[in-house]
């Protein structure tokens, strides 16, 4: 899945929904980082860390820009 594509479906989602997902993210996040410290092979779990972060970011800032748009209208 693209980028674009995947930050549409995001925005498609409801606040509910997104924060549900970062939560879920999170929870996976510290999953891998805590196989990280035990594991041999770190870069694939690296990676997944990378592309976690990157989700976790990218939801929130979906969240601030529905919340700036509320209090400007």
């Amino acid at each position: 899945m693209k980028k674009r594509e995947m930050v549409e479906e995001l925005r498609s989602k409801s606040n509910d929904e997104l924060c549900q997902h970062k939560d879920e993210l999170k929870r996976d996040l510290f999953t891998l980082s805590s196989s990280a410290a035990t594991s041999g092979e770190k870069k694939g779990v690296l990676k997944k860390m990378r592309i976690a972060k990157r989700q976790i970011a990218r939801i929130m800032t979906i969240l601030r820009e529905r919340d700036m748009q509320e209090q400007f209208q």
